[in-house]
């Protein structure tokens, strides 16, 4: 049996993805909205070591931008996982990459700040400003990485560099996924088959060697 095309499938089989946004017009204003905010991130450069209270007030704008971020990526994703083929869908995805390398410069300065507030200071901190528990974790996570952290100026150049690394992998994913030939074979007892990605990996198990071998 030949795949469907997703028109062809039942309704009751499909994503809902409402629950998310609307629409996609809502996820625009959502993203629109979401790209204003980022230059917030700027008003904290040089000043995570000012007080305990700044460093709160920080971590809690960071945490609001990367769970809306979540959200409008894992719309813009399932979206497109949705068909691969549709390049409009496969876009969307594409200004969110972009949305978070623009994340990522505006918050350069943010891991070697981190990095360098001294023990003592970050202890104090802490006991200052209780709410900072709630990312604790994660800041000691990225102070962990002191002796590999990069400086700036250095961080700003990876970020610029992020969605260039990702093109191979995404050009792999769409020819694998919508563009590759699916051939059709004649097993052994007569039945036929198409190749897609599942289906290959069950008949190259098979028990009968014919047909892993056609």
């Amino acid at each position: 049996m030949a795949q469907k095309t997703r028109e062809e499938v039942d309704a009751q089989y499909k994503w809902d993805l409402t629950p998310l946004y609307a629409s996609t017009e809502e996820w625009r204003k959502a993203k629109d909205a979401l790209q204003k905010r980022l230059a917030e991130i700027r008003n904290y450069k040089g000043r995570l070591a000012e007080s305990a209270s700044t460093l709160l007030s920080y971590m809690r704008l960071s945490d609001s931008l990367d769970k809306e971020m979540s959200r409008l990526y894992l719309y813009a994703s399932l979206l497109s996982d949705e068909d691969v083929s549709n390049a409009d869908n496969m876009a969307l995805t594409k200004e969110m990459e972009q949305v978070g390398i623009e994340y990522d410069q505006q918050a350069d300065f943010a891991r070697p700040e981190l990095s360098a507030i001294s023990d003592i200071t970050y202890d104090k901190y802490m006991a200052e400003a209780p709410g900072l528990l709630d990312y604790r974790m994660d800041i000691d996570a990225i102070r962990r990485q002191r002796p590999h952290t990069l400086s700036e100026e250095e961080e700003a150049v990876l970020s610029k560099m992020s969605l260039m690394g990702d093109t191979p992998t995404c050009a792999y994913n769409i020819f694998s996924d919508a563009e590759m030939p699916r051939p059709r074979i004649t097993l052994a007892d007569g039945t036929e088959a198409e190749l897609d990605h599942s289906t290959y990996g069950v008949i190259r198990a098979s028990a009968n060697r014919t047909d892993r071998q056609t």
